[in-house]
This record gives structure tokens, sequence and C-alpha cells, in this order.
């Protein structure tokens, strides 16, 4: 499955972007992603969800997103 996790370089964020990323594929949304972090099933991306009102994500697209969590669920 593939993860978005929102907020994945904040205090919460990588803590869950590791322990989910085991079984899954991880995309891990920042306004600062890291590339350097990225592994075979972490992928560092950019999302900022303030952009004009509307959500902005940098993602290849191939790859529809299964599940969205983020660090207050």
């Amino acid at each position: 499955m593939k993860v978005l996790v929102i907020g994945g370089n904040g205090r919460v964020g990588p803590l869950l972007v590791d322990k989910l990323a085991s079984p899954h594929q991880v995309l891990s949304g920042s306004r600062n992603p890291k590339p350097e972090n990225n592994l075979d099933n972490i992928e560092q991306v950019y999302l900022d969800l303030l952009s004009n009102g509307k959500v902005v994500l940098m993602h290849d697209g191939n790859t529809p997103i299964d599940e969205a969590l983020n660090q207050l669920q």
C-alpha cells in the first residue's frame, strides 16, 4: 500500500514514517523535503497545505495514494 504521511519531517512524522516503511511504500510529505533521506520504500515529497488555499503535492503521480495520514490521527 502507498501511504502519504503529512508532516513527515515534523516531531512525530519521522517516527510514523519509519514504522510504516516496513510493510508499505511511504511518501513523506513536507514543505521542506529531504531527498537525501529517500530509501527504497520512503520518498520525500514536497507538500504544502497552505499554498493559496490549494493543496500542492509534488509527486510523480504514477501510483495512486491509498491512505493519507497526519500526525494528529
